[in-house]
């Protein structure tokens, strides 16, 4: 089943999938709570674009791509730009 199922075998599986594969399986999920995604550009060492969901009601996108910026000022409207991201401290994921 893909959805909130899947990304949750892809933190406990740990491995790297495609954007295809995680683009899919956001779309099917219904809600995420909390949680933290990272996408890498191909033989780069540093994260292209990072995506934090909190609470199911703030996301927070990280990107020094103007375009990917560009891209979620266009899609959402309640949109905040910041000079860098939001300072907190780790989160760990409750495994029960």
């Amino acid at each position: 089943m893909v959805g909130t199922d899947s990304l949750d075998s892809f933190v406990t599986g740990g491995s790297a999938i495609s954007g295809a594969v995680l683009s899919k399986a956001a779309k099917d999920a219904q809600q995420v709570i909390w949680g933290e995604f990272a996408a890498k550009l191909e033989n780069e060492g540093s994260n292209w674009v990072t995506i934090r969901a909190i609470d199911s009601s703030f996301y927070e996108v990280t990107s020094s791509d103007s375009a990917v910026i560009e891209t979620v000022r266009s899609a959402y409207s309640d949109i905040k730009i910041t000079n860098g991201p939001v300072q907190c401290c780790h989160i760990e994921p409750i495994h029960e």
